[in-house]
């Protein structure tokens, strides 16, 4: 794949013009108006909906809305319902899930450390199978309304769920494991955390949250959840890697 954006994370139209598309397709972006108008000068173009926060679309409604840009609305829509299936066959075999407190979370330079918002199609990962985002977690959504927030050093505690979920670099795990305010949270303490790092297949499964990775991760992470949320610290997580 060759990269479509320069160093500033901006398009690049002219490497995209010169694979002469017949359709762009950008749905997972933060397109604006005026790079929608470039784009289309070069082949139709898909953008994301206006109607939800950028990188914010779930994934049904991605899958529909390219599924219909290729004459393929009725698979399209077959494969959101297998993929649904999966989360509620998963929900009946791990009623432990239902009412939990989940959270997806990244671990940032500088002690920075963000929260993706249920509402994203990777944080809706969790409430898929039947976690709850906590309260004063939730409430710093409804205020901004994007796809996640920041937690400094000092708000840690804000991460002490029943699950909690790192998509993150592998040395997050290493790094936390030397931060006493973080291993002072029962989240840390009765082994309720699971890290899946960026550079791991699941990893970019998890991270991309597609109709089409989701079952992989579905499958891979589902048994990592059912260890860690029983809140016994002698309950082996399995590796992600």
């Amino acid at each position: 794949m060759l990269p479509l954006a320069d160093t500033n994370s901006q398009p690049n139209f002219e490497r995209v013009a010169a694979l002469e598309p017949d359709l762009i397709i950008g749905q997972y972006t933060g397109m604006t108006e005026d790079e929608y108008g470039t784009f289309s000068e070069i082949a139709p173009t898909v953008a994301q909906s206006g109607e939800f926060p950028d990188f914010a679309m779930p994934w049904q409604e991605t899958t529909r809305r390219i599924g219909r840009a290729l004459g393929r609305a009725e698979r399209a829509d077959e494969l959101v319902s297998e993929v649904e299936a999966r989360f509620e066959e998963a929900r009946e075999a791990h009623p432990e899930f239902e009412g939990a407190t989940g959270l997806l979370a990244q671990g940032g330079e500088g002690g920075e450390y963000a929260v993706l918002s249920s509402s994203s199609p990777r944080g809706e990962f969790l409430t898929s199978f039947g976690f709850e985002t906590p309260g004063e977690v939730a409430g710093l959504f409804e205020e901004g309304g994007q796809e996640f927030v920041s937690i400094s050093e000092e708000r840690l505690d804000l991460l002490d769920a029943d699950i909690l979920v790192w998509s993150s670099d592998p040395d997050l795990e290493n790094t936390l494991e030397e931060n006493e305010l973080y291993q002072s949270l029962d989240v840390a303490g009765e082994g309720r955390d699971v890290y899946i790092p960026f550079e791991e297949v699941l990893g970019g499964a998890l991270q991309w949250s597609t109709v089409l990775s989701l079952p992989f991760a579905i499958e891979r992470i589902k048994p990592m959840l059912a260890a860690a949320v029983d809140g016994n610290p002698e309950t082996e997580v399995e590796s992600a890697s």
